[in-house]
């Protein structure tokens, strides 16, 4: 008779599909608190507590908040990164259009992946271990070195220039996501006339960029490069 790997918050997990269990519980946790508040991190005891854990529980498998909001921000990438090589492998006509709609697919599926990244690089890294953020950085490398290749097939050609191109693209995506979205004490600042120009609109400018950035690697295609109006209308706008 197999034995039952379901857990209840008072049970010690000792199978490794438990601990699994367990681990993705304390990340549901923390994003659903995330979720309801972005302006500060709940602590480790908060969310051992919103899923029924006692603290010591939580740091078995997290040492600090920071580790398991960075693990959240690991699982939004992979699943963006994987939606988007999906989307590649269905060739299309339009290759230029077809690789911005796979970007900007987070919209439906990640909305809150850019909140996590931008987070990732001005308070999550900074507080790892060297070891733990050299490890990080090189499954980051990796993910997206792999999403390279899947964009060199669409393209059908090898291109030194596609690597540092969505690098440039993500860091581009983090600054504008923290000025589009501020923390609600600059939120409120922004509302002056003076000011509000400083608050762009993230969708908009990443419809205009997005082009910019990547029509001379597809240049050969010799295609129609998107226009901001085309990737409003994919926006809904």
């Amino acid at each position: 008779m197999t034995e039952s790997t379901s857990l209840e918050p008072h049970q010690r997990a000792r199978q490794p599909k438990q601990k699994e269990q367990r681990r993705e519980a304390i990340l549901t946790a923390a994003f659903e608190m995330f979720i309801a508040n972005q302006n500060k991190l709940p602590t480790v005891a908060q969310i051992a507590s919103e899923c029924g854990l006692a603290k010591g529980t939580a740091y078995l498998y997290f040492e600090t908040k920071e580790a398991i909001f960075l693990a959240l921000y690991e699982q939004q990438q992979t699943a963006w990164l994987q939606s988007i090589e999906k989307r590649l492998r269905y060739s299309e006509e339009d290759k230029l259009q077809q690789w911005q709609e796979a970007f900007l697919s987070f919209r439906e599926q990640q909305p809150h992946l850019w909140a996590l990244a931008a987070l990732s690089y001005s308070a999550l890294e900074p507080a790892l271990k060297q070891n733990e953020l050299l490890a990080y950085r090189a499954r980051t490398a990796n993910r997206l070195q792999h999403c390279c290749r899947e964009l060199e097939r669409l393209l059908g050609r090898s291109d030194e220039r596609v690597y540092p191109t969505l690098l440039s693209t993500i860091a581009f995506t983090i600054g504008q996501w923290q000025q589009s979205f501020p923390l609600n004490s600059v939120k409120s600042l922004n509302q002056n006339s003076a000011v509000k120009q400083l608050q762009p609109d993230f969708y908009q400018s990443l419809a205009a960029v997005l082009p910019l950035l990547w029509q001379p690697l597809f240049a050969r295609q010799e295609q129609k490069t998107p226009d901001a109006k085309g990737l409003s209308r994919w926006f809904g706008r």
